[in-house]
């Protein structure tokens, strides 16, 4: 929501190409604390919709797509794939969603870690969700809780958490909801990472795994047939 953009997760976006077989389009949404929620929401969802529309105007097939984002492009990539299976069924063949917040506001993950050494406490949460959000109501919005959400539409989801991680917890909530519904999905909680490991494939092998798995589960729902 703050911080991020295409450059600074540009050797994640090429992974998932190389390792996928498939085009990533990464989208530059506007920042928070000047944007507030739900600007970036909205903007992503007219990348969305330019792509289905003109997206042969730069080679590309967008009769069935995919969205993922880490942390809070995880939260981004839920609240707009339900958006998007509200108004286009099966359009939306899979959902990665990496370590994300998705509305616990306490949980025992929250209470365990977050310490300076693990690099996001509990004022660092606070700090962006208070910069992100424009008032106290908008925590309980779906398209910020998507724990909220009637989450019947939701695309199928392959989901990773970090053990060591304070928002470990909001991917089991999620997780346990969508079995609930009856929604397809994986859950994978990589042991003794931090949040944001994605971003260290260099050095970490979890972060390598995480990041090829993903970018299978994409290649199988893209070479599925829709009905």
């Amino acid at each position: 929501w703050l911080v991020g953009n295409p450059d600074t997760h540009d050797k994640i976006t090429r992974l998932m190409a190389s390792n996928s077989g498939y085009p990533v389009v990464s989208i530059d949404y506007a920042l928070a604390p000047r944007h507030k929620f739900p600007i970036a929401i909205t903007e992503t969802l007219m990348v969305v919709e330019h792509m289905l529309y003109h997206g042969a105007n730069y080679g590309l097939s967008t009769q069935r797509i995919g969205l993922a984002g880490d942390s809070a492009g995880a939260n981004m990539s839920a609240a707009c794939g339900l958006l998007l299976g509200e108004k286009y069924p099966s359009l939306v063949a899979k959902l990665g969603l990496f370590y994300g917040g998705f509305g616990l506001h306490d949980s025992p993950s929250r209470r365990l870690y977050g310490s300076k050494e693990d690099g996001l406490t509990q004022d660092d949460l606070l700090y962006y969700q208070q910069c992100y959000l424009k008032d106290s109501s908008d925590r309980h919005d779906p398209r910020y809780c998507v724990l909220n959400a009637n989450l019947d539409s939701f695309p199928p989801a392959f989901i990773v958490a970090a053990s060591l991680d304070p928002l470990c917890d909001d991917s089991v909530a999620l997780s346990a909801k969508l079995d609930n519904c009856g929604i397809s999905h994986e859950l994978v909680i990589y042991a003794g990472v931090l949040h944001g490991f994605l971003h260290m494939s260099r050095m970490l092998d979890k972060a390598h795994e995480a990041i090829t798995s993903a970018s299978q589960t994409f290649t199988e729902a893209f070479s599925r047939n829709p009905n």
